[in-house]
């Protein structure tokens, strides 16, 4: 899989990381791919979930609980997660619907 280097803007070319992943590396990027999916929409593509499945370590060893797009990648790869914590931030739509000024639906799923 090729690597986004987008998803680290912190750091420069020459500190990003290299293959193959050490597991601490691994959970870093499974981090910021759902930061970026949870906080931009930014899904990620076939080959990259079809890699994510080969990650079931880093995925249950560093759960990433008040991530949305966390818990629906374990759902998708089915890998056990702890219960969803609450989510502190703002989705996506939820932003668009607050700048838009429609009401919050809290209606359950």
């Amino acid at each position: 899989m090729e690597l986004d280097y987008s998803l680290y803007p912190d750091l420069e070319e020459s500190e990003w990381p290299s293959q193959p992943l050490t597991l601490e590396e691994k959970a870093d990027y499974i981090h910021r791919l759902c930061s970026s999916w949870d906080f931009y929409g930014f899904a990620p593509d076939r080959e990259t979930l079809q890699e994510l499945a080969h990650w079931g370590e880093a995925l249950v060893c560093f759960p990433l609980l008040q991530s949305p797009a966390y818990c629906g990648l374990c759902d998708h790869l089915k890998l056990p997660h702890g219960e969803p914590e609450p989510y502190l931030g703002k989705l996506p739509w939820e932003e668009a619907d607050e700048l838009d000024g429609r009401e919050p639906d809290n209606s359950p799923t």
